[in-house]
């Protein structure tokens, strides 16, 4: 897999979860179907016995389908900085602080989007460490300025408007594909 591919299946995985999260929202897809007794299948090899799920309702399955979203954000963010890594070398707030341009910012955001997954799941928290805590990092994409101001967010709840929302994650992740082609 070469790395366009990378950003390519992480945000497929992204899109798939923001989809499936609108169907349960807008209830095209009833919490009756996750209700049942079923059985997982992978690759003929492995059978999984999923027993009766009863106590869940609609209101669960919209929370599970938001928390699938956002564990695919985390998943594509990986994504993205191993792809950018692969191509440019580690991320670096040094190499940013000496040239803070288009991409040693989305370089940064992603690495910090991708910490924050890998030390704080389920409940993700920013861990933003030593110089980088008060940085100011912004990317000219082609659909837009994307900013993150890591002052005084560590710690705190990653939220998505900390980045300009789902349509700044999109920009970032589709500039950095614009990028890796």
């Amino acid at each position: 897999m070469n790395e366009a591919e990378r950003v390519y299946w992480g945000l497929q995985q992204f899109v798939f979860a923001a989809k499936f999260a609108v169907c349960c929202q807008n209830e095209i897809i009833d919490s009756s179907v996750f209700q049942s007794k079923c059985t997982l299948n992978i690759d003929s090899d492995v059978t999984f016995d999923i027993p009766e799920w009863d106590a869940f309702n609609q209101s669960e399955l919209v929370k599970s389908a938001l928390n699938q979203m956002m564990i695919s954000l985390g998943a594509c963010s990986i994504a993205v900085d191993e792809a950018l890594s692969i191509r440019n070398g580690n991320s670096s707030y040094k190499n940013w602080a000496a040239t803070p341009s288009d991409l040693n910012s989305l370089r940064e955001i992603m690495f910090l989007i991708r910490s924050a997954y890998a030390h704080k799941m389920p409940d993700v928290h920013w861990h933003i460490s030593g110089a980088r805590t008060t940085a100011l990092y912004k990317v000219n994409t082609p659909d837009g300025l994307v900013e993150f101001d890591a002052n005084g967010k560590h710690g705190t709840k990653l939220e998505l408007s900390h980045f300009g929302g789902l349509k700044g994650y999109i920009n970032l992740v589709n500039y950095a594909s614009d990028l890796l082609k």
